[in-house]
C-alpha cells in the first residue's frame, strides 16, 4: 500500500514500476471502476480494497497503471487517507488494512507541504496533473494566506498559517505514529524523487523484494513546476510576509 497526498511523485514512481511488469499497481479511489462516484463521496477504504483486490484479473484501464501482467504476484495500491471521503481515523484504517492481507506500506511524503500546495493550485488551473512535455514559462498561482481549502489533508477551510499548523501539529503526528517500522518504507519527494526517481524505484525493490536485475524502463513524465516560489507564487511578497518569523518562512526557501 502506498500512502501519500498527492503531487508527491507518486505516478512517476508508480509507472517506473509498473513498465517493468515488476508489478501491478492502482489507486483505490477510480471512477473508471465505480461510474458515478465522486473523490468525496464516503467510502469504506478497507472493504473498497479487499474488492479490488478480488476483481483484479478484470480490471479496466486506466486503472492499472501502466501496461502491468493482470495476474503480478505483487499489486501496489494508492490510498490517500485524509481526503474527505476515507471516513475512518488513520491508525484505525492501518490497522485493518492489515487484517485484511496488505503486508507492506510506502509512505511518499512531501517535505515542503507549500511546494505541494502550489503544484496542486497549478494543476487545478491548468487542468494538467502529469505532462511529458516540460514547460518554457511558469504557471503563476496566488495563495490567498486568509482562506486555503486543501482537500488531499482533509483540511476544509482555514488561513495559510492555520494550514500549516495543521500540517505539522496534527496530520504529520498522526501519519507517523499510524505506520510501523518493521513494515514500513519511508520516502520523501524531496530526497528520493525530485533529482532522479531511480532512487525511490531502487529502494522500493529492495523493499518488496522485486527482481533486481530487472533494470528500469524510461518514464517520460517530466516535473511540471520546477521554479522557484517567487515565479511560481504572484503574491510572494505577501505569502513571504506572512511566514516571516515563524518555522514555516524557510518552506519559501529553494
Amino acid at each position: 500500500m502506498m500512502m501519500h497526498c498527492g503531487r508527491v511523485g507518486s505516478t512517476v514512481l508508480a509507472s517506473l514500476l509498473t513498465a517493468q511488469d515488476l508489478l501491478a499497481a492502482g489507486e483505490i479511489h477510480n471512477t473508471q471502476v465505480y461510474p458515478g462516484e465522486e473523490w468525496w463521496d464516503r467510502v469504506d477504504y478497507v472493504a473498497r480494497y479487499q474488492q479490488l483486490f478480488e476483481r483484479r484479473l478484470e480490471l479496466p484501464q486506466p486503472y492499472l497503471k501502466g501496461p502491468p501482467t493482470r495476474d503480478a504476484s505483487v499489486y501496489l495500491f494508492e490510498y490517500k487517507p485524509f481526503q474527505p471521503g476515507c471516513g475512518a481515523p488513520l491508525g484505525e484504517a492501518i490497522a485493518r488494512f492489515r487484517d485484511a492481507g496488505v503486508q507492506r506500506f510506502i509512505s511518499l511524503v512531501r517535505l515542503n507541504p507549500l511546494r505541494r500546495y502550489v503544484s496542486s493550485l497549478v494543476s487545478q488551473r491548468t487542468g494538467v496533473w502529469h505532462t511529458t512535455q516540460p514547460s518554457d514559462r511558469p504557471n503563476r498561482v496566488h495563495i490567498d494566506v486568509n482562506l486555503v481549502i486543501d482537500f488531499d489533508i482533509g483540511f476544509t477551510r482555514g488561513t495559510l498559517m492555520e494550514w500549516l499548523l495543521y500540517f505539522r501539529q496534527t496530520l504529520t503526528p498522526e501519519w507517523n505514529s499510524a505506520l510501523q517500522p518493521q513494515d514500513t518504507l519511508w520516502l520523501t519527494y524531496e530526497d528520493h524523487i525530485e533529482r532522479d526517481p531511480l532512487v525511490a524505484y531502487a529502494k522500493v525493490v529492495e523493499f518488496l523484494a522485486l527482481d533486481p536485475a530487472r533494470p528500469a524502463a524510461a518514464v517520460d513524465l517530466v516535473r511540471q513546476n520546477a521554479w522557484p516560489l517567487r515565479e511560481l507564487i504572484e503574491n510572494f511578497d505577501e505569502v513571504e510576509r506572512t511566514l516571516r518569523g515563524t518555522p514555516f518562512a524557510t518552506y519559501l526557501e529553494d
